[in-house]
């Protein structure tokens, strides 16, 4: 089904019970995941093999939360290193799916410069910090 501003939503027919669906984003929704963007990023895995298991980890629970999590946490460790293939289809692929649902919940037309206002503001607090915070939580 395709929806305004371009979103698409795909309603899986076989393993329902393994998916969720869940209503768009609400304006409470995005004040938390707001949050989540700016606030300091949590450290990933240096070993590419256990970093692409706790993306995926985050990206399989598939909330907008995780999705959070991982261009927060992404964002920051590419700022430190090179990301990998992996790294990289994990963090355009959580920041696509994520700017789709937020255009559609507030209208906003610069999502992805929001994104980046907000994430700047995290890359703040986490070099304030002196590093990254240690353990990233599952959402």
């Amino acid at each position: 089904m395709s929806l305004a501003h371009g979103l698409v939503i795909w309603v899986p027919i076989d393993g329902v019970s393994e998916q969720k669906l869940r209503p768009p984003m609400t304006g409470e929704a995005i004040a938390r995941l707001t949050e989540i963007l700016r606030s300091p990023a949590h450290q990933l895995q240096a070993a590419s093999r256990e970093r692409e298991q706790q993306i995926k980890a985050l990206m399989r629970d598939g909330s907008p939360e995780s999705l959070c999590t991982i261009v927060r946490d992404l964002t920051a460790y590419s700022e430190k290193r090179t990301l990998n293939a992996a790294d990289t289809a994990a963090l355009e692929k959580a920041r696509s799916l994520l700017a789709g649902e937020w255009e559609w919940a507030t209208g906003s037309a610069t999502v992805q410069d929001d994104f980046d206002k907000l994430l700047r503001e995290g890359a703040r607090l986490t070099a304030a910090q002196g590093e990254v915070v240690e353990n990233t939580p599952s959402a």
